[in-house]
């Protein structure tokens, strides 16, 4: 039964009984009777001694003269409760609580009650406990959970926090308030939170794990870093390795991490439950340290650069993958790796998917990869829908234009970003032959002589034209 129904405090003026009632009253804890006391006297010595059987027995019995004893339901709610018998708690709680709503506790004790049998109109009943019971850590919690299963994230969120405030070094309950900001994306307050239960609650493998993820998330390369290296050191859990991986990727120290990804490649395996994050990370680090052009021409030669053997292994990897986390993400890598490996019809069919499947948003990224697969194409109308996503992806995030920083803000292939340059050249001498067709100088600034003059030629010639073809 859920932990906070709660035992009655029993005394001499719950049941009106007399002390010395009580202090003659033999203790029936162990010893055997063949008839059973039905008195206020037995009731109580029953229900100290946790004899939930017996004081149910007599409370029923009790009650049959004493019908609206708020004292006797109570008890009797709680002592089927503690003997699982839940239809009969909720049925006593219900009418303690019709002959005295002031009693804070029974809601609490409702609310666990009705969640034993799944009553499906419970959740004003806890939320009304909550009001009235202030301190109770569990109750705010098992009513966070009914709020996020009604899809109720915000209040559940609520009731989290004022369990963790209650119980500061309670992790479950600090994970559960961190879950909810990790799905709404508020990684800013999911790592604030993490940090503060580091610091000062009980330290524990999954605050690591938490704080890099959300370090990672925000680009917040060195902090992910930083508690990759202290968790891994307490706890030597491999996801904390593979987040320090990929936490020196971001830092765009590739040599360095290179280290520590063939570490987890070797202890790895194939039925880890990271073991997708693990190719899918491994397969962008490939991507970082693949062939420039240059180094491309040694691939067909008796001594290949190592890259190609990176730029081989890629959509190996990527293949790997199992269907449930092929997601848009996975979608885009998968075709920067056909891109590579000159599978170009399959690397627009996979990345045309891609911009799809967010075409309410941009997508710079899967937008950015199709035009550099469309570009290597012969056909001049590929390398003009090639210029137009380009340019799209530009718009969406001005970052596909610095070509410096794009290795290190997104680790792509070398070659990859050269076809951008390629791209973006097309584009500006497309622009300059536009200006310098046109007179864009003088087109500027009409009034002077000279101008006008060009402007009426070119009116005259194109009254001409249009005769001719009349």
């Amino acid at each position: 039964m859920i932990s906070f129904i709660k035992h009655l405090l029993l005394c001499t003026a719950i049941l009106g009984l007399p002390a010395a009632a009580i202090a003659q009253t033999p203790n029936t804890a162990n010893t055997e009777q063949t008839e059973i006391a039905f008195t206020k006297e037995a009731l109580i010595e029953a229900y100290q001694a946790e004899q939930w059987g017996r004081s149910a027995m007599i409370a029923k019995e009790l009650l049959k003269s004493e019908p609206d004893n708020s004292n006797y339901l109570s008890m009797l709610g709680v002592s089927c409760a503690k003997n699982n018998e839940n239809e009969c708690a909720k049925e006593a709680f219900e009418k303690a609580r019709d002959l005295n709503p002031d009693d804070a506790q029974i809601y609490a004790n409702l609310c666990a009650v009705y969640t034993q049998i799944k009553f499906e109109d419970h959740i004003d009943t806890c939320i009304e406990a909550t009001k009235r019971v202030k301190d109770n850590a569990n109750l705010f919690y098992l009513t966070g959970q009914k709020l996020e299963k009604l899809k109720r994230t915000r209040e559940a969120r609520e009731m989290y926090e004022a369990a963790w405030k209650l119980e500061p070094k309670n992790n479950m309950y600090l994970t559960a308030i961190t879950s909810i900001d990790f799905g709404n994306r508020n990684y800013k307050s999911a790592l604030e939170i993490t940090e503060k239960g580091i610091t000062e609650g009980e330290d524990v493998a999954i605050l690591y794990l938490n704080a890099i993820i959300a370090s990672l998330r925000l680009g917040d390369f060195e902090k992910a870093l930083k508690y990759a290296d202290i968790g891994y050191n307490k706890y030597h859990d491999p996801i904390m390795l593979l987040g320090k991986a990929e936490a020196l990727d971001g830092l765009a120290k590739f040599n360095e991490a290179d280290e520590v990804w063939k570490n987890i490649k070797e202890n790895t395996p194939e039925d880890s439950l990271s073991n997708d994050r693990y190719l899918l990370g491994f397969a962008k680090h490939q991507f970082a340290l693949s062939c420039s052009s240059e180094k491309y021409r040694t691939c067909d030669s008796q001594t290949p650069d190592p890259c190609c053997a990176r730029e081989n292994e890629t959509l190996t990897l990527l293949e790997k993958i199992t269907p449930k986390n092929q997601n848009n993400e996975y979608q885009v890598y998968l075709g920067i790796a056909q891109i590579l490996a000159k599978q170009l019809e399959k690397a627009e069919a996979t990345l045309t998917k891609a911009v799809n499947a967010n075409i309410d948003r941009d997508n710079a990224s899967a937008l950015a990869a199709l035009a550099a697969a469309l570009y290597q194409f012969d056909d001049e109308r590929d390398k003009t829908a090639a210029k137009r996503y380009y340019t799209q992806a530009v718009n969406a995030s001005p970052d596909f234009a610095n070509f410096d920083q794009l290795t290190k803000t997104r680790a792509w292939p070398p070659r990859l970003i050269e076809t951008l340059k390629q791209i973006q050249n097309d584009i500006d001498a497309g622009d300059r032959k536009k200006a310098s067709g046109c007179s864009c100088e003088m087109a500027q600034n009409p009034t002077t002589p000279f101008g006008m003059m060009l402007l009426a030629c070119f009116a005259l010639i194109a009254l001409a034209y249009k005769r001719q073809y009349r």
